[in-house]
């Protein structure tokens, strides 16, 4: 079976992503901090729309998932000292922290709470599973 993706919003960066997503066997799921961070940038920077970026979710399989109480709670738990300094990152790495998850980020280093963890370009190089 699969890992579930937990993609972080730098994750998107990576050439050949979005074909990669479209073709993975597990769930892929998109924290909803992470979803606002994109929309954000796609909606500055290309004039996307809300129906654009939901075709784009469909397209790729992504679930976004919400921030519940239990997640935001862990997110401070396991960062410790170091959550005031980029709440964002400590709350789209609280979503991987259930068995079975793995990160997806460009940035290891920015996730030190998070012990499954790779980058797009690791992950495509796997292969889809």
């Amino acid at each position: 079976m699969a890992d579930t993706l937990v993609l972080d919003t730098n994750a998107f960066n990576e050439k050949g992503i979005f074909h990669f997503l479209a073709s993975y066997p597990g769930r892929k799921v998109l924290p909803s901090v992470a979803a606002a961070e994109y929309y954000h940038h796609l909606r500055v920077q290309r004039a996307w729309t809300v129906a654009k970026f939901l075709s784009l979710l469909r397209e790729t399989g992504l679930t976004v998932e919400p921030l519940d109480v239990h997640k935001a709670l862990a997110a401070v738990e396991v960062a410790g000292k170091d959550f005031p300094g980029d709440p964002m990152d400590a709350l789209i790495g609280a979503h991987a922290l259930a068995a079975g998850r793995v990160l997806i980020t460009r940035n290891l280093e920015d996730h030190p709470h998070v012990a499954r963890k790779r980058t797009p370009a690791d992950l495509m190089a796997q292969g889809p599973g």
